[in-house]
């Protein structure tokens, strides 16, 4: 695992129940998610946050779906990724967010 891989793991094992058991496979709930991470737990768009990012799409989020959420969060994310998420965070429908999101790119390009 690289050096950003491990940092994200000990950060999501934090965040896991103490039910002793922590591994990749490990599901954390989205309740547990935002009243554990503070960067969520004054966001208003916490539950929509983990709801778009659980690929499950029950709620619960895997370590990879957690790294997905940790890298958008980063601020050196790229933008046109932080564009596409935030459309799909909005409810777009899949066609409103390709167009939307080249456009909001192109416009921070310029």
């Amino acid at each position: 695992m690289t050096p950003y891989f491990c940092s994200c793991f000990k950060r999501f094992s934090a965040i896991l129940d103490d039910d002793g058991v922590q591994s990749l496979e490990s599901l954390v709930s989205a309740e547990t998610l935002v009243s554990r991470m503070s960067e969520l737990q004054f966001n208003p768009l916490a539950d929509r946050l983990c709801a778009v990012f659980s690929s499950r799409s029950d709620g619960k989020l895997s370590f990879e779906d957690f790294v997905d959420l940790v890298s958008v969060m980063s601020e050196f994310a790229p933008a046109q990724l932080k564009a596409d998420w935030a459309f799909r965070v909005f409810g777009k429908r899949k066609y409103q967010i390709q167009c939307a999101s080249n456009v909001f790119y192109s416009r921070l390009r310029t």
